[in-house]
């Protein structure tokens, strides 16, 4: 998935989160401006540190705002994480605060990779599914060299 895509991922996610509808609100709630938001939307660079925090305060499940992995609670998707979790979020905003524009490209980088090796990692796990698939068909009687036919 590209930069620009995961960004409009997230965005839509964001705003059904914390009940808006347009660019122009989600940028208000976020305090940047419109231009801004625009210039961030264009290149898919997701602005970690005011998403994480509008997503704390309105107790929005990160995992969920990020990857989009349907957890519900009260019907409401990715709201409401556990205390624990809640907690977690909490220290890591702060820790995300004190870091500067470079640092924070450098964590959405390794995000990213991170995001990306997991995607390589479960493609292999379906093409090793795929091949145990095939072996089990080749043992259980079928004629490979009639599948050229």
């Amino acid at each position: 998935m590209t930069n620009d895509r995961i960004f409009d991922a997230v965005a839509a996610r964001l705003k059904a989160a914390v009940d808006v509808r347009t660019d122009s609100q989600l940028a208000e709630k976020l305090g940047i401006s419109a231009s801004a938001y625009a210039n961030l939307k264009a290149r898919g660079s997701i602005p970690h540190d005011k998403v994480i925090s509008l997503a704390v305060a309105h107790n929005v499940n990160l995992h969920w705002l990020f990857t989009g992995d349907d957890i519900q609670r009260d019907g409401r998707p990715g709201i409401e994480p556990s205390r624990q979790a809640d907690q977690r979020i909490r220290q890591l905003v702060e820790k995300f605060a004190g870091l500067n524009d470079r640092q924070l490209n450098h964590i959405e980088t390794m995000v990213e990779e991170f995001q990306t090796f997991n995607h390589l990692m479960n493609e292999v796990a379906g093409l090793k599914a795929e091949i145990s698939g095939f072996h089990e068909l080749g043992e259980s009687g079928f004629d490979e060299s009639k599948a050229d036919d």
